[in-house]
């Protein structure tokens, strides 16, 4: 080959070099198709199982700001670049299926801009917790709302796994901006997600000679996909957050069943039972409920704040978790025969040191279910009284 013919076959060869991959740049793209698998958009105006990361922080659902809708969840109190709101996520996301993220923040206004992120906390089956930053750590202010985005691929062999927003670390951090969280959403690539369901026995009937099958359910997930696998396969339900104290009754007096009543609706449309979850717990009950009645705490650091009026403040926290319990019953005797009266009450090898425990002792547990059972007797109806906990395999606890 001549030196002239080289030389336009490797002047061609670099045209072809420097177009290609312009013309693939060029071409369109097809976009991945995402499913939504589950949307934490507060409208229940509950938490919907976000809880403090460090347990100082102070969370509740608001309407002072909100992405859409009229809710989103505040969290307060920060004391540290890891303190935040987080969830479990455990029974969300499956073995090495890909997920992508997107939660939509806003500082407080008054609050300096500060960066956020979506971060994971792994908690395998045995070894050492695991924590990463998910999304990149973008400047967030009081003036508009940001869209942080992630993806994430479940790891074998996890026990746990949370989901949580945080600043990007600093040992040294002591406080934290207030910021508001909305639209927090899990999306699974479509190949993960069937597009039906299967066509087999549902479980519900395959076990009818022996229990119900049950799930604890979001308001969210009576409709589409999951809807339909509930009334496939199951014939129990339980809330998971609805029917807790600060979903039912926000403000003394002031009681919400809006969305526990057309839960139940669901269940009867399609011939579910329903267990109620929960009457009595130490967490995600209201602040008021542990205030005495000049709105002062009557716990503090784990201690009886007004030694002088211990007495009092024990009555009238009892009082009001019997004005609590019997409106509740007194409502739903007819339509659910399953009652979680007192939730996790015991940590460890002993009771847990709630603000319950701190100013009843154990009466507020038997006055729980002594009350239940009344009310129950004074409406007519019948039902199963639970003490419902977790890790009860654990013989100290």
């Amino acid at each position: 080959m001549s030196k002239r013919k080289l030389s336009r076959l490797i002047v061609i060869i670099m045209m072809i070099l420097i177009v290609i991959p312009n013309i693939i740049q060029a071409l369109p793209v097809q976009a991945e198709e995402l499913t939504e698998i589950i949307r934490f958009d507060f409208e229940d105006e509950t938490a919907q199982g976000w809880l403090p990361r460090i347990n100082t922080e102070q969370l509740s659902v608001t309407t002072d700001s909100a992405k859409t809708g009229d809710f989103s969840l505040l969290t307060e109190n920060r004391t540290g670049s890891a303190a935040g709101p987080t969830v479990d996520v455990t029974t969300e996301i499956t073995e090495d299926n890909k997920y992508e993220l997107q939660a939509w923040v806003k500082l407080v206004p008054g609050e300096e801009p500060i960066e956020l992120l979506i971060s994971v906390q792994e908690e395998p089956m045995s070894g050492d917790t695991h924590y990463e930053n998910l999304s990149p750590a973008l400047t967030v202010t009081d003036q508009e709302w940001v869209l942080l985005e992630a993806s994430y691929t479940r790891k074998p062999d996890l026990n746990k796994i949370y989901f949580y927003i945080e600043e990007p670390y600093d040992p040294d951090q002591t406080t934290g901006a207030s910021f508001y969280l909305d639209e927090f959403t899990i999306l699974s690539s479509s190949e993960n997600v069937e597009k039906g369901i299967e066509d087999i026995t549902p479980l519900k009937d395959a076990y009818a000679d022996y229990f119900h099958i049950g799930a604890a359910i979001m308001p969210s997930q009576q409709s589409g996909l999951h809807g339909e696998l509930l009334t496939k396969h199951y014939n129990m339900l339980t809330a998971e957050n609805i029917m807790k104290p600060d979903a039912i009754q926000p403000v003394e007096g002031q009681f919400n069943f809006a969305q526990a009543d057309a839960m139940i609706a669901f269940a009867k449309e399609h011939d579910m039972a329903v267990r109620f979850h929960t009457l009595v717990w130490h967490n995600q009950t209201p602040d008021w409920f542990f205030r005495d009645a000049k709105g002062n705490p009557m716990v503090v650091d784990g201690e009886v704040a007004d030694p002088d009026n211990y007495e009092t403040n024990k009555q009238l926290l009892l009082d009001r978790m019997e004005t609590h319990i019997r409106t509740i019953v007194e409502r739903y005797a007819h339509d659910i025969d399953s009652w979680d009266v007192v939730n996790e009450a015991i940590e460890g090898g002993g009771y847990r040191k709630s603000d319950y425990y701190i100013m009843t002792g154990t009466d507020f547990i038997h006055e729980a279910f002594r009350i239940t059972r009344d009310e129950l007797d004074k409406q007519g109806a019948t039902g199963k009284l639970y003490y419902n906990d977790y890790e009860t395999q654990d013989p100290t606890k």
